[in-house]
């Protein structure tokens, strides 16, 4: 079954592709027409939201998820309205075919439930082994690495964090991305929150991490740790392209510049030392370091290597690329409500 899901804004997306992936289904954010695409099952990429009735047409057998989220405050109304005015489409669309679509309004504990119902699928049986064949041992052994070894990212942001994000979630991690500062004013108290997550999760990356790699690997030791790189030129234009002018505690924090817009050298100093910083941590530990550049055409192979994984049978996720955003961003600002003229 192919299952498109119409996401007008960010709001859910990450639960509902943690869902479908729990029903077994393989999930990519990229377009049905996209390269190495052929296995996935459901699409979740941004420009869906412009090309739903072609799709439908050349899909006569495909079902759509449909995102809706009508929460914020009063300066999120107007992005709201348009939402809403979108989702009024999509439904208007199907209704002459309503089993073809399902609207979900996340977060909400009933979205598992009605993803199942709608899509006829059951909970995925476990697979069972002889309890002494050596695939059963060999999978006994998968299951008490990922709950008691930890995988900490400390690559910088815009290094293809997200996309890790994505695979590790593929191998069966629970995964813990950004850890906001709010109410937290000193490097020692960030830590310890960051300290006090570690329990509940296998994995973890973005920001504040990359910051306490030697914290990290004395407070868990035996932990894994994976440094994502690009070209630092290619790194700063990304860095400046992405947040330009716009000032952030955690940039403060990390560079000592709140945005890389006329800070162009102090960042590309302080990505360069960090990068050097942690491979002379681990030079007399290789094993316990992977560096990995996933913009050059890194992945599952590199990845599973170091985690003692076998390889899945899905392409690597490419996440939160330029063409991503640029998809996003087209729909944000350029989509106008039936009825309105620009």
């Amino acid at each position: 079954m192919t299952v498109f899901v119409l996401r007008p804004a960010r709001q859910g997306q990450k639960v509902t592709r943690r869902i479908l992936k729990s029903l077994g289904l393989a999930v990519t954010e990229a377009s049905p027409g996209a390269e190495g695409v052929a296995d996935y099952d459901v699409f979740m990429g941004a420009g869906l939201v412009g090309q739903y009735q072609d799709l439908a047409e050349r899909f006569p057998s495909a079902r759509f998820i449909l995102l809706c989220h009508f929460g914020g405050d009063a300066q999120d109304r107007p992005i709201s309205q348009r939402v809403s005015a979108f989702c009024d489409d999509v439904k208007s669309f199907f209704a002459a075919e309503p089993e073809r679509l399902l609207t979900v309004d996340l977060p909400s504990p009933e979205a598992k439930a009605a993803l199942k119902q709608f899509l006829h699928l059951p909970e995925p049986n476990p697979v069972v082994l002889p309890p002494q064949s050596r695939a059963a041992r060999r999978l006994r052994q998968q299951r008490r690495r990922r709950t008691s070894t930890k995988v900490f990212c400390i690559g910088f942001h815009k290094t293809g964090t997200t996309s890790l994000e994505r695979a590790l979630e593929y191998l069966g991690y629970r995964v813990i991305g950004r850890k906001r500062l709010k109410g937290l004013y000193s490097h020692a108290d960030l830590f310890e929150a960051c300290c006090d997550l570690v329990p509940r999760y296998n994995a973890f990356q973005d920001n504040p991490w990359p910051l306490f790699y030697r914290e990290l690997d004395q407070r868990f030791p035996g932990s894994k740790f994976i440094l994502t790189v690009r070209p630092p030129e290619a790194w700063l234009r990304s860095q400046v392209k992405h947040f330009g002018v716009k000032m952030s505690r955690m940039r403060q924090w990390i560079y000592g510049k709140g945005c890389p817009e006329g800070n162009e050298a102090v960042y590309l100093t302080r990505y360069n030392n960090h990068n050097a910083a942690v491979v002379d941590y681990f030079r007399e530990r290789p094993r316990d370091l992977l560096v990995i550049d996933l913009t050059a055409g890194a992945g599952w192979t590199e990845i599973c290597r170091f985690l003692g994984h076998s390889l899945p049978n899905v392409p690597f996720p490419r996440s939160n690329t330029a063409a991503d955003r640029k998809e996003r961003s087209t729909f944000t600002d350029a989509w106008i409500p039936p009825g309105q003229i620009p």
